[in-house]
């Protein structure tokens, strides 16, 4: 129990990192600018086959706007034209080019029918992790184009920026997994090569700008574009693994995307149903859904007037998917409000409708007076008229643990006021005169207000494995928080 079982444990890792780096600007006719870098770096992280890597960037921007003709424009305050290319790198993580030996859980000395060796009663002792290290481990390398277009109208009241860029990712370090007769179960390899392209745009404008009076707009919106492009032959590679999701890296698909069971469906994409008129599993898994969001959006907009400022940012998510493992589980265990409603069903129609074992309500459940039947459940057509959904189903192809992934994907879109802020700056003279202070600002800051959804499960911005590639799966996920912050910043 959580409540009384503590395990608090201290972990150290310690990386070391040299690197030398270089920048070169140059400008010319006072509208041309040129820039150069170079990286050279190592660490402690990198494995043997080699030791430094190059990072290179490269830059040219034309402030077009400095032409004779585009001079002092007042419409046309500023304008440049840029392009850019660079290359990054990403270092592996400590430790995972050497095989260690970790202390001893009695979960992993044994087998299951046996009993357990338990190091703890013998003074401790460690074991041969199961993730090999591999030596010959490089960094993720990402190599990047892009171009885009600033802009600042109306007497710089007005700013634009848009952004066009392609990348792809290299060596992209993953944990594969091993025979069992190589005595490991996962390493670290670089197994992957992943392709991003996309568009960015912000817009920045000064609606009303008075002497007391100030409100700004602060919209932007982004599409990417990604796709694994290879895998060192694999099908796909496992990012997360765990009841009721289940993501992984696919070669010709997103980063990410859902694999699991699925129902069997025919060319036209419509469900294949059984004699009973519930849907088939399919006999090979596959993809079932994109976390990816088809793309995103915010707006930000700032109210000022005297000492005061009112601060909001909204944001959108369009069109990506999440599994709703929580779902699943509800679904399996009967807790969930779609399996606790009953259902009345006429003498005549319970004698045909049929539960997911393939008996008619009139054979399960008691007749009432009038010869109708009431069962915990509900009805459903999935085709080929209507099913009853009860028990058997929900335990068996319509629950979690047991049936396809895919019925519990959600399409969902998102939008949320991320954050709202109220301030007041105290700076007047007579205050500085009297309290030898510069300012004294007041503020409170309400986060994660609200949330506009059409999500089945609590929030669809979580999951279970925190911050990492496998994104989108909420598997009896805590939501996120609501927060309230009251704040005072004092200036000498």
């Amino acid at each position: 129990s959580p409540l009384t079982s503590r395990l608090p444990f201290n972990a150290t890792s310690v990386i070391r990192t040299g690197a030398l780096y270089g920048p070169l600007d140059v400008q010319a006719w006072q509208m041309l600018h040129f820039s150069f870098t170079g990286r050279a770096e190592t660490a402690s992280t990198f494995g043997d086959a080699q030791h430094t890597f190059f990072y290179p960037s490269a830059g040219v921007a034309w402030q077009f706007t400095k032409l004779g003709p585009l001079a002092g424009s007042p419409w046309l305050a500023f304008g440049k034209l840029r392009f850019a290319y660079g290359v990054v790198g990403v270092q592996p993580g400590p430790y995972q080019t050497r095989t260690y030996f970790p202390p001893a859980d009695p979960a992993q000395i044994g087998e299951t029918f046996d009993p357990t060796l338990d190091a703890v009663a013998y003074g401790g002792g460690f074991i041969q992790s199961g993730i090999r290290g591999n030596p010959d481990l490089k960094p993720e390398r990402k190599t990047e184009w892009e171009t885009g277009l600033d802009l600042r109208l109306l007497n710089e009241r007005v700013q634009l920026s848009g952004t066009y860029y392609t990348n792809r990712t290299e060596d992209v370090i993953l944990q594969v997994p091993l025979p069992a007769t190589s005595g490991f179960r996962k390493t670290f390899d670089n197994a992957a090569k992943v392709a991003n392209k996309g568009w960015e745009f912000q817009l920045d404008a000064d609606v009303i700008k008075t002497s007391r009076l100030t409100w700004t707009i602060s919209p932007n919106w982004s599409e990417n574009t990604n796709k694994v492009v290879d895998l060192k032959g694999a099908e796909s590679v496992i990012l997360l693994d765990v009841p009721g999701a289940s993501t992984r890296a696919v070669e010709g698909y997103p980063l990410g995307v859902f694999w699991g069971a699925r129902r069997l469906r025919g060319e036209d994409g419509k469900l294949l149903l059984d004699a009973n008129g519930f849907p088939r599993l399919d006999p090979t898994e596959g993809v079932v859904g994109n976390p990816n969001p088809q793309w995103r959006a915010g707006l930000g907009t700032t109210f000022s007037y005297r000492k005061f400022t009112l601060y909001a940012l909204f944001d959108h998510v369009h069109q990506m998917d999440v599994a709703n493992g929580t779902k699943a589980s509800l679904y399996f265990f009967g807790t969930h409000a779609d399996t606790g409603v009953e259902t009345t069903v006429a003498a005549e129609d319970a004698a045909t409708i049929r539960n997911f074992s393939g008996k008619n309500l009139s054979q399960l459940y008691p007749a009432g007076e009038d010869g109708s039947v009431t069962f915990r459940g509900r009805l459903e057509d999935f085709g080929a008229g209507p099913v009853a959904l009860d028990q058997t189903w929900y335990q068996g192809l319509g629950g979690g643990f047991v049936g396809p992934l895919d019925q519990f994907v959600e399409r969902v879109n998102v939008s949320r006021l991320r954050e709202v802020s109220l301030s007041y700056t105290l700076n007047t003279p007579d205050f500085q005169k009297a309290s030898k202070l510069q300012t004294v600002d007041f503020s409170i800051t309400g986060r994660n207000l609200l949330l506009w959804t059409n999500y089945r499960g609590v929030d669809p911005e979580t999951n279970v494995s925190g911050p990492s590639n496998a994104r989108g799966a909420d598997v009896s996920n805590n939501p996120g928080t609501r927060s309230l912050i009251f704040s005072i910043r004092i200036q000498y």
